[in-house]
């Protein structure tokens, strides 16, 4: 049975694999490549690091995300004008496609919070069911409804329930907080190279396109996928490789891994401001970006919104 990102993991010789943790904290470094770049990089990765397939014989994760922000756009606000010091609330969908381009879709999404600070992103994240999405933004508790059902043969059963609890707690809490709303959607295509999550993961990410947040999201659709987005308001010119360590701080790989970044240059680049900088570009023909528009990278060498 295909599996979703948001499932709670399973067991292989006798470890528990695929679980996606409440909590990460690592460094990320990115960069903004062109497509013969990236096969570039790409090609010397997978000398080292093998393709990471969630889903055996699924190389592509696709991946929606919607972000949150404030009435006045407060964190976009903040993420523009502070790179490395922001906030970001969002709701992620994985899913995959068949040979067919078929769209496999989970019932599950996550809900986030991430924060940048001084090089080390740190996330708080909660799987939840689709439906229960909108109740949990309106301030609901949802506690055990969400809490996931635990295999108590992993022996991991009480950790993983306290770890549940804190992430709920912390969302709650930010969410009580402030009043949000979606502002921008992004969807985009992933690969993952990794031998051992908890150290090094570098992906792959391209087919980077920009929508407008869709009504009441999954109150009249069973997925954000792309083909249930309408029509894109923009889409990114390159593609995006981010280097992701949990042991490591940034600038301290592999020796080999620095050798074949040498020649790039690391970027200052959001998904988040560049989302939402597209949607408040919408009609403005032929205008780029400015260094104004935000921290330098951050949309500022994407292309403007694309005619539909």
């Amino acid at each position: 049975m295909l599996q979703g990102r948001s499932d709670n993991g399973r067991i292989v010789d006798g470890k528990l694999q695929g679980l996606s943790p409440n909590f990460i904290h690592r460094s990320e470094q990115k960069y903004e490549l062109t497509a013969a770049e990236t096969a570039v990089l790409e090609g010397a990765i997978r000398e080292s690091l093998p393709v990471y397939e969630f889903n055996p014989g699924y190389p592509y994760t696709h991946i929606t995300t919607v972000y949150y922000d404030t009435p006045g756009l407060r964190l976009y606000d903040r993420a523009s004008r502070s790179y490395d010091d922001n906030l970001k609330i969002r709701v992620k969908e994985y899913y995959y496609k068949d040979r067919c381009e078929k769209e496999l879709v989970s019932p599950y999404c996550f809900i986030e919070l991430k924060r940048r600070r001084d090089g080390m992103v740190s996330k708080q994240r909660l799987r939840i069911g689709k439906e229960h999405l909108q109740a949990f933004f309106r301030g609901e508790d949802l506690r055990e409804k969400l809490r996931p059902e635990l295999a108590e043969d992993t022996g991991k059963g009480d950790e993983l329930r306290k770890s549940f609890d804190r992430a709920y707690d912390a969302l709650r809490s930010e969410l009580s907080r402030i009043e949000v709303s979606p502002v921008s959607v992004i969807n985009y295509r992933r690969r993952v190279y990794q031998r051992d999550e908890q150290d090094l993961r570098v992906t792959f990410d391209d087919l980077i396109t920009v929508y407008s947040p869709p009504v009441e999201l999954y109150g009249k659709r069973a997925s954000l996928a792309a083909s249930n987005l309408g029509a894109q308001v923009g889409r990114a010119a390159k593609l995006i490789v981010e280097i992701k360590c949990r042991k490591l701080s940034s600038g301290s790989y592999p020796g080999w891994l620095e050798v074949i970044l040498c020649p790039l240059r690391p970027r200052s680049l959001s998904k988040f401001t560049t989302s939402v900088n597209f949607i408040l570009n919408k009609g403005r023909k032929g205008r780029r970006f400015s260094s104004a528009d935000g921290e330098a990278g951050v949309a500022a060498r994407i292309d403007g919104p694309v005619d539909n």
